[in-house]
């Protein structure tokens, strides 16, 4: 068992943060590890949900129920379609790797297993808060109950902070369950102005909205972590390189090939395993990389190319040249590029998307100079109504 903590005069409050914070996603995986970062700075003690359990039902919706077990099985075998090409083997056992040194440095003795009715109850016993965290754990087409914490009672405080939806209209069959599963909630903080909305219309109930987790840790604190976890050595990359990061499914290529054309640059491609059967053997990829190289490799690169929500952040906030894609089509109902529109418009570069990927127009003298100046406002608001609900009844 984990030792708890003592103040002199308050026990040390326990945190459990229901989010993703494993798999191969440098996005996803920062942002975990960003709200568990801060809150431990803030002398609370935080623990993870592991996210493999049975599940515990505290109320039945039928539809709900049905339609989560067939959407999970059409993402199941959609997987398995990309997972079929074995050819890079060696290359996604290097990348593995590397997140599970992450892990283990930053997670061990820090999960909260919930795998049976026992733990579960232990969960609910020792736990003083239960925070459904960032990205998009309530996307209703990638839906864990765990998220929405199922198993926990009404009596025992949960918020959620920094969490989304992804898309902009929760399906109708799933409006009740939302609303019943929301209503426990005190607080309840959500990354996009759509998805608080929409969630604002489905629960009737006020919902804020707050930052990206990864904007609570400040952009100095982010170069310290470089400097002491990142192992990658630059010395071995061209010195003026182009850095792309796809996330999507998407053929970038030819827009890609004009931007090495135009500048002259090295292209380096960072991937993640599901593009790995996209391996473009006219590029060179950097594979044996942590989520602190990430950044590093984003911090150093020339241009950033990407079509990631959370690249996009970080590039914008180490002040580099970025060319934003569109992951998705605007009229699809599955559309995320809602996020990245309202990020680059709080900090007034919704100019860097690129609108036509048949043509390449540079802004060589066009970097990212100031957004940590727009973001410090709404950080600063966001760490306090966090802080607000986690010291309630506290200090």
């Amino acid at each position: 068992e984990t030792v708890i903590l003592q103040r002199k005069e308050n026990k040390v409050k326990k945190v459990l943060i229901a989010t993703w914070y494993l798999g191969n996603n440098y996005g996803t995986v920062l942002q975990a590890y960003s709200l568990k970062k801060f809150l431990e700075k803030e002398e609370f003690q935080v623990f993870m949900q592991y996210p493999h359990g049975k599940e515990t039902h505290s109320y039945h919706d039928y539809v709900a129920t049905f339609m989560n077990k067939l959407i999970f099985r059409l993402n199941t075998k959609k997987s398995l379609r990309k997972k079929s090409d074995n050819s890079h083997k060696e290359e996604i056992e290097q990348q593995r790797e590397k997140f599970e040194e992450f892990f283990t440095d930053v997670y061990k003795g820090k999960h909260f297993s919930i795998t049976t009715g026992e733990k579960t109850k232990k969960a609910k016993e020792q736990i003083d808060v239960f925070i459904s965290g960032g990205d998009q754990i309530w996307n209703p087409y990638f839906l864990n109950r765990h998220m929405l914490f199922d198993y926990v009672d009404n009596d025992k405080k949960v918020i959620s902070f920094g969490t989304s939806i992804g898309v902009k209209k929760i399906p109708l069959y799933y409006k009740k369950f939302y609303r019943v599963m929301l209503s426990k909630y005190h607080f309840i903080g959500v990354r996009e102005e759509s998805s608080r909305i929409e969630l604002e219309k489905i629960t009737q109930k006020k919902v804020s909205k707050v930052v990206d987790p990864t904007l609570l840790v400040g952009i100095e604190e982010w170069n310290e972590d470089i400097k002491k976890y990142s192992r990658i050595n630059l010395d071995d990359l061209e010195h003026d390189y182009i850095l792309c990061y796809f996330v999507g499914d998407r053929d970038y290529w030819d827009y890609v090939k004009a931007m090495q054309l135009e500048t002259g640059y090295k292209v380096y491609i960072l991937p993640i395993t599901q593009s790995m059967q996209e391996y473009r053997k006219d590029y060179e990829y950097i594979i044996d990389t942590s989520p602190l190289d990430f950044l590093h490799l984003i911090k150093n690169a020339k241009i950033v190319c990407t079509d990631s929500y959370h690249a996009t952040v970080f590039a914008t906030r180490f002040m580099k040249e970025i060319y934003v894609l569109k992951r998705f089509s605007n009229k699809s109902k599955k559309s995320q590029n809602g996020r990245l529109y309202e990020y680059l418009k709080t900090i007034g570069r919704l100019d860097i998307i690129v609108n036509d990927e048949n043509v390449f127009h540079r802004n060589i003298n066009d970097k990212i100079n100031n957004a940590e100046e727009y973001l410090e406002s709404i950080t600063n608001q966001s760490k306090e109504l966090l802080l607000k609900e986690l010291k309630e009844d506290y200090e």
